[in-house]
């Protein structure tokens, strides 16, 4: 690892502590996975190669240290909340590719 890479992680790191939802991401087959996700219930904005969401659909980002990777149809339950996974490849959504972004409803 890098010293970017480090410096990258830590501000990751400090980042989803302070601002980071506690969820638990359970995959379509498979162990259900703790995890710390951001959430962005706006639906504007499409960054991710899929185009625009769907109206309803929210944004989730959850970091490769704790989610090797989420995959279509897995789920978050966070906040007494359910979103499924509706993109078929989430996205790394920094330079260094340290955290998953993706579209779920």
């Amino acid at each position: 690892m890098t010293f970017a890479t480090s410096a990258a992680q830590e501000t990751v790191d400090d980042i989803f502590n302070e601002f980071g939802r506690s969820a638990v991401y359970t995959p379509p087959a498979g162990s259900p996975e703790p995890c710390l996700i951001i959430v962005d219930l706006r639906d504007i904005g499409a960054r991710p190669d899929d185009g625009k969401p769907i109206a309803g659909q929210i944004t989730i980002e959850v970091r490769k240290s704790d989610l090797a990777a989420p995959v279509q149809n897995g789920t978050f339950d966070f906040d007494a909340d359910t979103a499924a996974v509706v993109m078929n490849r989430p996205q790394t959504d920094d330079e260094e590719g340290l955290i998953w972004k993706m579209w779920a409803r």
